[in-house]
């Protein structure tokens, strides 16, 4: 079972870690999607819940990120998407992934989190993700129990 957290933009995160923790809180982690089924039903609801701005009207543009289980690796110079867990992802589940195509993944340092936004994944810092001079957090997450 998995689900959107959390369900009010105040209390959105600034960081991916912040994210884990509070999934942690509900015994719960990250959603780490393993079948193309779950990659293909992840793209729909973002696009059904965030895309018409229905519970967060500060993310119904492509700027809100959504956090994954997922986070990149740079082998060989070549961004590598591992599950949370550290198992990496299969080569199956790699070739579906729906990178933005503008220039993701990205495989330089720093770059490590992974996000679903406006359709597509995106790889990006894993903290820092706040809205301006306000410093409320811009990014959500799915978590699975």
């Amino acid at each position: 079972m998995w689900q959107v957290s959390p369900l009010t933009p105040v209390q959105s995160f600034t960081s991916v870690e912040e994210a884990q923790e509070d999934c942690g809180r509900h015994g719960a982690r990250l959603l780490q999607p393993r079948t193309k089924d779950l990659f293909a039903g992840l793209l729909t609801w973002e696009a059904d819940y965030f895309g018409l701005g229905k519970q967060h009207p500060m993310f119904a543009s492509a700027k809100g990120l959504t956090a994954i289980g997922l986070k990149m690796k740079i082998e060989a110079g070549q961004a590598i998407p591992y599950y949370y867990d550290g198992t990496p992802v299969d080569q199956n589940i790699r070739n579906i992934l729906p990178w933005n195509p503008q220039g993701y993944p990205k495989s330089d340092p720093g770059n490590e989190c992974v996000f679903l936004s406006g359709g597509f994944l995106m790889n990006g810092p894993c903290n820092g993700h706040a809205l301006g001079k306000s410093k409320r957090g811009k990014q959500v997450y799915n978590y699975e129990v």
